[in-house]
């Protein structure tokens, strides 16, 4: 096998995407950002590729949250790492909280018609009414999220505060669970989509923000056994501190502070279908932890848990990335004619143009002036 010489245009990248919930995950996200991102960088750049690894719980801005564009920058990602990186592109972090479920950020017509019908009361249908805004511009017309940054007639910008938009969501979940019951969430996996396929209706409404990136990540995804792995960490002694103030950052918790039984068993459901599409050997096991409480300087209580898993999983992870990082870089440099860029780089190249072709001006985005030319 030849390799080109040093002044090839452009070094390849393997980019891996990294979806997990947040607080939870902070030591695990840490060592592999310290012991195994360097070394797959040194691996690459032994190969003249480049290793990137997309954690965004440094990359959505503030704004992005208020605007509700999180999932949208999450897919948009997760998207650009499948496009430059066939293999591997996407790795799995789960616990035993299955994390944030965002308010959908567009819904058809019909879906808000479905919502307004389930809506309890007059205030209820004002509050969906004013929150979902008709988008008459797209075709067909949609409802998105309004943002939270409000500009007045004045031209100043108000934010809806943390507190009260916590009432206004409380009030469009009630709408949306009436309309989507959280309970036809079990029956999710039956559906097969492609990466080109709107997620089920159901997932959109009420799935948790990781499963949804796993969904566009793994489960959309017909080659995902090859290169998708998922790695598992449990923590021993949840029970035995359900009624600590703090749980909620481990597991997910009701309005009282009080474990909830749904999410968990949508995330027990989870992992039973990565197991079942990814194979057991793709689904690892990321250790057991345990739960640590104590208390601050201040005396104020505090959660975490132990670390004493994190070196096998660094080394589980590294493990399991190595071969499919080195065979993608086989295949990119194999037949390559020194100096000269290989088959691969040149076909790359060919789709990103297509595809910033594609994003820039779509064929069926261009609207003619006929009907003023007729007049």
């Amino acid at each position: 096998m030849t390799e080109p010489a040093a002044h090839t245009r452009h070094r390849p990248v393997i980019r891996v995407f990294v979806s997990s919930t947040f607080s939870d995950f902070k030591h695990e996200r840490n060592a592999l950002q310290q012991e195994v991102y360097p070394r797959l960088e040194r691996l690459c750049a032994a190969r003249r590729f480049q290793f990137q690894a997309i954690d965004l719980r440094w990359g959505v801005p503030t704004e992005a949250g208020l605007d509700h564009r999180t999932m949208r920058i999450c897919f948009e990602e997760l998207r650009r790492s499948q496009q430059v990186s066939p293999r591997p592109n996407f790795l799995i972090l789960l616990g035993d909280r299955y994390g944030w479920r965002p308010l959908p950020e567009e819904i058809s017509e019909a879906e808000y018609q479905r919502l307004e019908a389930h809506a309890p009361s007059a205030a209820d249908k004002a509050t969906l009414a004013h929150w979902y805004r008709r988008d008459e511009n797209a075709i067909p017309a949609v409802h998105v999220l309004r943002s939270r940054q409000i500009t007045r007639s004045d031209g100043t910008v108000e934010t809806v505060n943390d507190e009260e938009f916590r009432g206004i969501q409380a009030a469009l979940w009630k709408i949306i669970n009436a309309a989507y019951p959280p309970a036809v969430l079990a029956g999710r996996f039956a559906h097969r989509v492609t990466l080109d396929d709107p997620l089920p209706t159901i997932v959109r409404f009420q799935a948790s923000a990781t499963e949804q990136e796993i969904w566009r990540g793994g489960l959309c995804i017909p080659d995902a056994a090859d290169h998708v792995h998922a790695f598992i960490r449990e923590i021993d002694n949840l029970d035995d501190h359900a009624d600590h103030p703090l749980i909620g950052a481990f597991v997910d918790a009701d309005s009282h502070g009080t474990p909830d039984p749904g999410p968990r068993s949508a995330l027990k459901q989870l992992k039973d279908e990565l197991t079942r599409r990814l194979g057991k050997d793709a689904v690892i096991s990321a250790g057991a932890a345990r739960l640590t409480p104590s208390t601050d300087a201040d005396g104020n209580p505090t959660l975490d848990i132990t670390t004493d898993h994190l070196k096998a999983l660094c080394d589980n992870v590294y493990a399991a990335l190595e071969p499919i990082v080195i065979k993608q870089m086989d295949e990119y440099w194999q037949d390559a004619t020194p100096g000269e860029a290989s088959p691969q780089e040149l076909e790359r190249e060919r789709q990103e143009h297509e595809r910033f072709g594609q994003e820039r001006a779509p064929a069926d985005a261009f609207v003619g002036r006929e009907e003023l030319l007729n007049d």
